[in-house]
């Protein structure tokens, strides 16, 4: 082996060594660059906060068919106004032909991409594309994240305001009833004045451990992650009864929601997804439904819309069933009630005796009292201006219920929404004693205003 043979073999791996050290500093340098570039992003959006604005009440589902005409035109007839789309961008045409918006989502909208100059650059392309689309409502995140993640999914949520400011940034949260290590929050270790934990609720433990650690969970969230939309699932009818905390998990939801004035949605059991499920009847959704408007929600998702036989969706193996039509009624009854509700705040929500878990017993005060038994749900509303507006809700989904009720708001005359024409009409007038009896159907809800 000659000199230079000797020279070679003992300077090649010193310089493999400079050029490999060389290109790991390079993409060190370019990662801190677009962390840098990421993280000031964020806090510039966070301030300047979102501009999406919220034009009709939201009506969805989860796990919607693969996008063709026929399916899309069925989805508009049933009434709904947003879809799920998943990875194809040629779904976002064939919903903007049936007038559908749509909820998109890539495994490149995350914040995993954020960290990757590759993948960065790919969803940077893929805003631009999607931004363009007139259908697009929403960029869909993720599902039921825990806390310990919130901050990295603010960035992603920052990131995408300061590409596309105008469109909804969406994120799904778990039920009540999800472990504390699916929340990622250890109920010992919160303070429970930070929370305000809701000790006048009727039924729930004044050391709960569950309420403690949700409610540290879902502050968590609306503080980092500055949601445009709360959206939670809960799913409560099984095979041998029924879960007590739906109306508590409401409850919690509702009162984060009107605080940080952020609106809310439900994702409701439509299906029997798992064996012990069992499939709702219609006044079961509708129940869901008419108690989550009444609590003030401006957003419904059915759970589940497109599955097998097996697991029973709304469309079972690409068939329609009867329960699909009984919730393209509700739906249709939903966007007649949407311009009103839309505009409407909700001021308190009570319960008629016997009280739900989670329920809250009426107050004195309320404008309308309940003079006869029955279970009953009450929302009251206000314009901003005047609070004169009401929802009763029958939180008995098997039967009707006459309600007798003594009406304090000021005015002669009783106006209901009328969920076919979407207008006010005459309902009765207020004799001396201010006492009316409505009829409310099983698990129906009905607005009305006093005039």
């Amino acid at each position: 082996m000659n000199n230079h043979q000797k020279r070679f073999l003992f300077l090649a791996p010193i310089s493999f060594l400079l050029v490999t050290s060389w290109a790991f500093l390079k993409q060190s340098v370019t990662l801190q660059s677009t962390t840098s570039k990421v993280v000031a992003i964020a806090q510039s959006t966070k301030k300047a906060g979102s501009k999406w604005k919220q034009k009709e009440i939201i009506i969805t589902v989860w796990n919607s068919t693969q996008p063709n005409p026929s399916a899309y035109s069925n989805l508009a007839s049933e009434n709904y106004n947003s879809i799920p789309i998943f990875g194809s961008l040629k779904g976002l045409d064939v919903a903007e032909k049936n007038k559908l918006k749509v909820i998109f989502g890539d495994p490149l909208i995350g914040w995993p991409s954020l960290r990757d100059p590759m993948n960065l650059k790919k969803l940077d392309d893929l805003i631009d594309i999607l931004k363009k689309k007139t259908a697009l409502e929403a960029y869909h995140i993720t599902d039921e994240p825990t806390a310990n993640d919130f901050s990295k999914y603010a960035e992603i949520v920052s990131y995408l305001r300061k590409k596309d400011p105008t469109r909804l940034t969406y994120i799904n949260l778990f039920p009540l009833y999800a472990t504390e290590e699916q929340l990622g929050v250890v109920a010992s270790s919160v303070d429970r004045g930070r929370i305000r934990y809701p000790g006048h609720l009727h039924g729930i433990s004044s050391k709960s451990k569950a309420i403690v650690a949700y409610l540290d969970h879902l502050r968590q969230f609306v503080d980092v992650v500055n949601p445009d939309i709360i959206s939670y699932d809960h799913y409560h009818l099984y095979e041998k009864g029924e879960g007590k905390e739906y109306f508590l998990n409401l409850e919690l939801i509702s009162q984060v929601s009107k605080e940080k004035k952020i609106p809310f949605m439900n994702v409701i059991q439509s299906g029997r997804f798992f064996k012990y499920w069992r499939l709702p009847t219609a006044k079961e959704i509708r129940f869901q439904v008419y108690t989550t408007l009444a609590y003030g929600g401006k957003g419904i998702s059915y759970f589940t819309y497109w599955e097998s036989e097996k697991e029973e969706g709304l469309y079972r193996d690409g068939r329609k069933t009867q329960l699909a039509k009984d919730v393209a009624v509700i739906n249709s009854e939903i966007r007649k009630l949407s311009p009103v509700l839309l505009a409407l705040n909700s001021q308190g929500v009570y319960h008629s005796k016997p009280l739900p878990i989670g329920g809250e017993a009426i107050s004195q005060k309320s404008p309308i009292q309940f003079i006869s038994q029955g279970k009953f749900v009450l929302g009251l509303f206000s314009n901003g201006k005047v609070n004169n507006t009401f929802m009763l809700t029958n939180r008995n989904y098997r039967r009707k219920q006459q309600a007798d009720i003594k009406i304090e708001m000021p005015g002669s005359k009783v106006q209901e929404l009328d969920r076919k024409t979407g207008k006010w009409k005459q309902l009765s007038s207020i004799n001396s004693n201010r006492k009316i009896t409505l009829d409310i159907d099983a698990g129906d809800g009905r607005l009305f205003r006093v005039l």
